[in-house]
């Protein structure tokens, strides 16, 4: 069953997601079982990162395999900020996931 993970964090610039999507090879190779994948600014200062998974097992293998709050911390280490701060995550089943096109945009 598909799952959708949201996480957000405060103390996170927006702008530095494009280089941790690099960073984890994400942008060039999407990971297997990644359906998709979006992040959203929350007030002046936060994130919103949404992912929805084929499964769970796909989830945690990501993980496991690249480290994205490793990844996250030692992009904003570089930039001379301190950690991100963990708001709040959810993990939910997907009942009725419908995959579009993006039409060529």
């Amino acid at each position: 069953m598909a799952i959708m993970v949201s996480l957000t964090l405060r103390n996170v610039p927006i702008e530095l997601f494009e280089e941790v999507n690099r960073e984890l090879g994400a942008s060039e190779n999407p990971p297997k079982g990644l359906i998709v994948h979006f992040v959203h600014p929350v007030d002046t200062d936060g994130v919103r990162i949404v992912d929805v998974w084929a499964s769970e097992q796909a989830h945690d293998a990501f993980d496991d395999d690249t480290d994205p709050p490793g990844a996250l911390a030692g992009l904003l280490r570089k930039q001379g900020l301190g950690p991100p701060q963990f708001v709040s995550r959810d993990v939910v089943e997907v009942q009725a996931l419908v995959v579009g096109s993006t039409g060529g945009q």
